[in-house]
């Protein structure tokens, strides 16, 4: 019975030294870069979560971060983009494309030691135009993010975030400085600044020109997108509830909802209250939320039958309408999250944990069994 025992524990240390120099093997080396790329200085922010189980967070808005070492198995990307921005994710495996995602989540699966490279790109389409009369005047524009902005009339700016700018006019000797033009830059829209000189009319000494206050008020929406499972298993059915609560005091009008999702992990069924998918997105167009109440629906996510265990299923809520970008609220987000559960994938390294497993059960239960015979055999 001794070299029994004597024989697993020896099998249980070879088999636990074993893995860990297998471990250790898999921290050899590779390299993974993330980048993000933009057209203006906004840049958002990512959390990548490892196979060993740890997160590694952007949280200042880095253009360049190296993870390493790089281990085999699955990673998974968040990314926090700028507001109201248009994300694309690239993995690239040496200089072959293994994913591509328009939106702000991925997952992927690489090898031990391999050479990664993540390409975040952060894409805004708004024009803005100044010009001035007479021509050729200095001028300042501020974005409510930090976002400046400056030459000489005429001048056009592409891909400009959607945000509030205010244009200020430099000063010209003998003439009138035009007044502070402030205005909201819807997305995908243009916006003109227009300053006049006026060089005719006398001015005062110390005239101040005061801007005019521009009266908000807000509109207050509570989203929420819930699901009926927080993990799910390969080909498993989530399904979702979301809900759209007007807190204001007047109706909400013209209302669009979307949940974007990464078409590649599922399909989307079930989809009610004349909602419309087109590709990653399902889009609801609501004409008026009254007062008070509240708009609800509901739809399921099929999920793939070769997902893998650790993958998340991300559901990204938009809320937009004219009503809420003039009250300041540019866009209301909501992401809803489902792990991906199930046994360990068949391989060695499933074979090693469950031989472990074995070993350790099997040694625990002999033992039991050893010290009841002892004990029948003494009374």
């Amino acid at each position: 019975m001794f070299s029994i025992r004597t024989h697993l524990l020896s099998l249980l240390s070879g088999v636990l030294f074993g893995l860990l120099l297998t471990t250790s093997a898999q921290a050899a080396g590779g390299r993974m870069t993330i980048e993000q790329v933009s057209n203006t200085n906004q840049l958002g922010t990512w959390v990548l979560s490892t196979p060993a189980g740890k997160t590694i967070t952007d949280s200042r808005g880095e253009y360049v971060k190296v993870v390493d070492p790089v281990i085999g198995g699955t990673y998974g990307l968040k990314v926090t983009p700028p507001r109201k921005a248009r994300t694309t994710i690239i993995v690239y495996l040496g200089n072959e494309v293994i994913r591509k995602v328009e939106g702000s989540h991925l997952s992927f699966t690489v090898r031990d030691d391999s050479e990664v490279r993540i390409v975040i790109t952060h894409r805004f389409f708004g024009t803005i135009l100044v010009t001035s009369d007479p021509p050729g005047q200095d001028f300042v524009i501020k974005g409510s993010d930090s976002i400046v902005y400056s030459g000489e009339t005429p001048a056009g700016f592409n891909s400009v975030p959607p945000l509030y700018y205010t244009v200020e006019f430099d000063h010209k000797i003998g003439c009138r400085t035009p007044r502070n033009q402030r205005r909201l830059l819807d997305p995908n829209a243009s916006l003109s600044f227009h300053g006049v000189y006026d060089c005719k009319a006398p001015l005062t000494v110390g005239e101040i020109i005061e801007e005019p206050k521009v009266e908000e008020t807000v509109k207050l929406l509570d989203v929420s997108l819930t699901s009926n499972q927080a993990e799910v298993l390969p080909g498993g059915t989530v399904y979702y509830t979301l809900t759209v609560q007007n807190l204001d005091k007047q109706s909400a009008e013209e209302l669009t909802v979307s949940v974007q999702f990464d078409a590649s992990q599922g399909n989307v069924n079930g989809v009610r209250n004349n909602g419309k998918v087109e590709n990653n997105l399902i889009i609801w167009e609501i004409p008026k939320i009254f007062a008070g109440r509240r708009w609800s629906t509901s739809f399921a996510f099929v999920a793939n039958d070769d997902l893998s265990a650790g993958e998340r299923i991300a559901m990204t809520m938009r809320v937009s309408g004219e009503g809420l970008l003039e009250a300041g609220i540019l866009e209301e987000v909501l992401t809803q999250e489902v792990g991906v559960t199930l046994l360990p994938q068949t391989g060695w390294r499933a074979e090693l944990l469950f031989t472990v497993l074995m070993v350790i059960v099997s040694s625990i239960a002999l033992s039991i069994c050893r010290k009841r015979f002892v004990r029948v055999k003494t009374v």
